[in-house]
C-alpha cells in the first residue's frame, strides 16, 4: 500500500481525475533522490496555491519506486492543440481575452503566494471539455518569487516562451549578488503567449538556440495588427524585467479590461486595488508615451 506524503485531499474532490505518474527507482538509485526532490517540491507549491485557473492537487502517495500526483482531470485539449485546431490557426480576439484574463488571474494568485511559474506556454496550459476554461499547469519548474530564497541558478523553462533573463541567465538589473528571477519573467512568458494566440505561432523563432537568443535580445519580431493588443504585446515583452508591466498594471490594460472576462477571473486584494499606491508605480502610462509599437516589427 502507498502512503500520503504528509497530506489529506481536501473536502470536495471532482469526480473526474488524472494522475501524473513519478517513477523514482530504488532509494539506492544514484537519481531517485533528484527526481523525489522534484517531485516534493511540485507538491509542496501546489499545496500552497489553489485558484480556479490553477491545476487543483487532490492527493499525492508515495510507493516503493514511484511517486503518484492525483489532480483534478481537465476534458478539453491542451491550449496549443486549440490554437492549431481553429481556423487560420488563430483564436479569435475575444477567445483569447477570455484565455489571457485566466491566465492573468492565476499568475497573479500565484505570484500573491510567492511563486513564479517559470514555463508559461500554451502547452501548459489545460481547457475544460467546452474550451471555456483555461487552467495553468505543470508547476514543476516554479520557483519563489523572493530572489533570497532561490537557488541562484536561472532556470530556462522553453526556449520560444522564456524571457532574456531566462535564456541569458543573466538579470541586467542586479548589479551583484546570486542570478534571480522576478515576476516579470512571468509576464513575458504571458506575452509571448497571448501572442501565439493571435498570431498562431511564437514572436521570436531561430535556426538554433543563439539565433533565437538574438533576436529576443534585438526584440525581433512582427508585431499585431489592432493598436491596443500590438501595444499591449509590446509593452510585455520589453528585454528590462523593470520595463514590463506590472500584474497591476496588466489589469488595468484597457484591451484586458474591455473584453469582460476580467472581472469573473480576478479579483484584486485591497493590497493590490487600482486605487492604491504600487511599487512600480504607473509604468503602463509611461510607456504608452515614450514607446512606439511599431518600432518592434521587422521592416
Amino acid at each position: 500500500m502507498g502512503r500520503p506524503m504528509g497530506w489529506i485531499a481536501e473536502k470536495g474532490v471532482p469526480s473526474r481525475l488524472a494522475v501524473k505518474l513519478y517513477r523514482t527507482g530504488h532509494s539506492s538509485d544514484r537519481g531517485a533522490g533528484a527526481v523525489m526532490r522534484e517531485v516534493m517540491w511540485e507538491v509542496h507549491v501546489l499545496r500552497q496555491i489553489s485558484h480556479p485557473h490553477i491545476a487543483r492537487l487532490c492527493d499525492a502517495v508515495e510507493l516503493a519506486d514511484a511517486v503518484y500526483i492525483v489532480m483534478e482531470r481537465y476534458e478539453g485539449p491542451d491550449l496549443q492543440q486549440h490554437i492549431r485546431s481553429q481556423p487560420g490557426g488563430v483564436l479569435t480576439d475575444g477567445c483569447a481575452n477570455a484565455f489571457f484574463c485566466h491566465l492573468l488571474a492565476a499568475i497573479r494568485h500565484a505570484h500573491s503566494r510567492g511563486f513564479i511559474h517559470c514555463d508559461i506556454k500554451p502547452h501548459n496550459v489545460r481547457l475544460s471539455a467546452a474550451c471555456d476554461r483555461a487552467v495553468l499547469v505543470d508547476w514543476g519548474m516554479a520557483m519563489p518569487i523572493d530572489p533570497t530564497r532561490q537557488s541562484g541558478t536561472i532556470t530556462c523553462g522553453t526556449p520560444a516562451y522564456a524571457s532574456p533573463e531566462q535564456l541569458t541567465g543573466h538579470n541586467p538589473e542586479r548589479a551583484y549578488g546570486k542570478p534571480s528571477l522576478c515576476g516579470a519573467s512571468d509576464v513575458w512568458s504571458l506575452g509571448v503567449t497571448l501572442y501565439a494566440m493571435v498570431m498562431g505561432e511564437p514572436p521570436f523563432t531561430g535556426g538554433d538556440f543563439d539565433e533565437l537568443v538574438g533576436n529576443v535580445m534585438s526584440l525581433r519580431y512582427t508585431p499585431p495588427k489592432p493598436p491596443a493588443l500590438r501595444h499591449l504585446v509590446h509593452s510585455m515583452l520589453q528585454r528590462l524585467p523593470s520595463e514590463r508591466p506590472t500584474i497591476v498594471e496588466l489589469c488595468a490594460d484597457g484591451w484586458v479590461t474591455g473584453g469582460g472576462h476580467l472581472t469573473d477571473a480576478i479579483e484584486l486584494p485591497p493590497m493590490l486595488s487600482r486605487g492604491t499606491p504600487h511599487p512600480a508605480g504607473v509604468r503602463a502610462a509611461r510607456l504608452t508615451s515614450r514607446r512606439r509599437p511599431a518600432s518592434a516589427g521587422r521592416s
